[in-house]
């Protein structure tokens, strides 16, 4: 049925009057199939459409003043995708979900979106695209320093395809984030961290957390990055830090987020930091039996500890 859509419109000609684009396949066969790719044949002509939606499909396409554009459940090249998006200079909102980005990117131009206002990238359920792909991907896209961008790289801890490096596609966020606009606040929330921009909620009695869901924030960019000490760790050479984190000065994470010396690591980046939001988080899973569970408990009373040795570390001369 795609087929016949694809050829129907490819043979259209222009189509002046569309405005909105929204193709999905699906072939109810219940198999998560979320690799289908479309790109031959001639593209579509769309002089008006301002918002195309593609789900597990793709048809070319020529859309001069598309401002936005989704990719959902395809299979795609990175060059392939680098040039569509060259040719978008309008674009405000792309929205990359569930797809399978393959391919080298060596060799090809990095591709401006001057107008982008917001950015997802969120990693194919299967998860067949590799870290690399995503870091090089975003080194090759330049956008307003002011775009929010939201990356989804969720990985699990016996996932085949974990990578040491695979928390290093937030190295050129943090550089286009930093380029104007510094933010000055940072928040490990769960698996990801938040940055936040000015103003922030001023520091008071009544304030139980720096970042209140109620309070109209600025939100830079979120980013997935578990587990914590592969995000520390970076910090000690495969991240951008110093230069950037230097502007950080609100910092909320769980206690129990890093050990000591990934306390220290994080700190010391965070040189200006001012003030230390550290809440405890519970992270009892398995129910097993009473004895088992105390000894848990305990081990994470322990890990409590060490963002407290970290702080005292920092204050001790060497």
């Amino acid at each position: 049925m795609i087929e016949y859509v694809r050829v129907a419109l490819q043979g259209a000609g222009p189509l002046p009057s569309m405005k909105l684009l929204d193709l999905r396949f699906d072939d109810d066969s219940n198999i998560r199939r979320p690799h289908l790719q479309l790109t031959g044949g001639p593209s579509i002509d769309l002089p008006n459409v301002d918002i195309i939606s593609y789900e597990r499909c793709f048809i070319p396409f020529v859309a001069p003043v598309l401002t936005w554009f989704c990719l959902e459940a395809i299979t795609i090249s990175c060059a392939y995708l680098l040039d569509t998006l060259s040719k978008l200079a309008t674009l405000e909102n792309l929205h990359l979900r569930s797809c399978f980005l393959e391919g080298e990117v060596v060799g090809c131009s990095v591709t401006s979106l001057p107008r982008l206002k917001t950015f997802n990238l969120l990693r194919d359920e299967d998860r067949l695209t590799r870290a690399r792909v995503y870091k090089e991907l975003l080194e090759h896209l330049s956008m307003p320093s002011r775009a929010f961008i939201e990356v989804e790289y969720a990985t699990e801890s016996d996932d085949s395809s974990l990578e040491s490096d695979h928390l290093d596609y937030i190295a050129p966020v943090i550089l286009s984030v930093w380029r104007e606009d510094p933010p000055c606040g940072m928040e490990f929330y769960g698996p990801h961290l938040r940055l936040y921009s000015l103003p922030l909620p001023s520091v008071n009695d009544e304030l139980n957390e720096p970042f209140p869901d109620e309070a109209d924030l600025k939100v830079r960019t979120v980013l997935y990055a578990f587990p914590p000490d592969v995000f520390a760790e970076g910090l000690r050479g495969r991240l951008v830090g110093d230069a950037q984190f230097a502007s950080i000065t609100t910092l909320s994470a769980p206690l129990n987020n890093w050990q000591s010396n990934d306390w220290t690591t994080v700190l010391r980046a965070l040189a200006n930091l001012r003030v230390l939001h550290l809440l405890y988080t519970d992270r009892l899973e398995d129910w097993h039996s009473e004895a088992e569970n105390l000894t848990e408990e305990d081990e994470d009373m322990d890990e409590m500890k060490d963002a407290f040795t970290a702080l005292a570390s920092l204050s001790t001369p060497a």
